[in-house]
C-alpha cells in the first residue's frame, strides 16, 4: 500500500495529546501571564532606554549605568527565570538540558551587565552607598553573588548524596 502525503504529513508532525477542560484551562492562564510578563519586561525595558538615551550619543555615566543594569538585571536575567518554564513561548519547544543551558548563560550576561553598570557608577561618584538607591544596588550586589555562590555549590554537591540532603542543601543556601 503506497502512502500518501497526508500520511507523511501526519507522521511528521508532533503527537497531540488531549487535555482535559481544566488542564486546558490551566495551559491558557499559564500563557497568558507569560505574556502579560513578556509586555511587562519589554514596557519597562523601553522606557528606561528611552530615559537612558534622551539626551542622545554619545552617553553619559549615568545613561551607561542605566542601560547596563536594566539590560542585564530586567531583561536578560527575567529571561533566564523565564526561559526555564514550560509555558514560555521561546523556549517551550527545547529539551530541559538546553533551557538549562539557555538559563545560565543568560543569567552570566545578565549578572555581569549588572555588576559592570554598578561598578561604572560607583566609580564615578564619592559617595556610593549613602542613598536608598545606593543601598539597595549594594544589596543587590550581594544577593548576586550569593546566588551564584549557591548555584556553583549546588554544582559541587556528591551525585551519591541522598536526594533529601540536596534539597535540604539548596534551601539552606538559598536562605542566605
Amino acid at each position: 500500500m503506497a502512502s500518501t502525503s497526508t500520511d507523511i504529513e501526519n507522521s511528521r508532525s508532533a503527537p497531540t495529546t488531549q487535555l482535559d477542560a481544566n488542564e486546558y484551562k490551566l495551559k491558557i492562564f499559564q500563557s497568558t501571564l507569560n505574556c502579560i510578563v513578556h509586555i511587562t519586561i519589554g514596557a519597562t525595558v523601553f522606557v528606561t532606554l528611552m530615559f537612558a538615551f534622551r539626551n542622545g550619543l554619545p552617553i553619559g555615566t549615568t545613561s551607561l549605568h542605566v542601560t547596563l543594569c536594566v539590560i542585564g538585571y530586567q531583561l536578560l536575567m527575567a529571561q533566564a527565570t523565564l526561559a526555564l518554564s514550560p509555558s514560555n513561548g521561546w523556549t517551550a519547544h527545547l529539551k530541559l538540558v538546553h533551557k538549562r543551558r539557555i538559563h545560565w548563560v543568560l543569567q552570566i550576561v545578565g549578572s555581569g551587565m549588572a555588576i559592570a553598570g554598578t561598578l561604572i557608577m560607583s566609580l564615578e561618584k564619592t559617595v556610593n552607598w549613602n542613598t536608598l538607591h545606593g543601598k539597595f544596588g549594594k544589596l543587590s550586589l550581594l544577593l548576586e553573588h550569593g546566588r551564584h555562590t549557591a548555584a556553583c555549590a549546588s554544582r559541587t554537591i556528591p551525585a551519591e548524596m541522598p536526594k533529601s540532603c540536596y534539597i535540604t542543601c539548596k534551601i539552606n543556601i538559598f536562605d542566605l
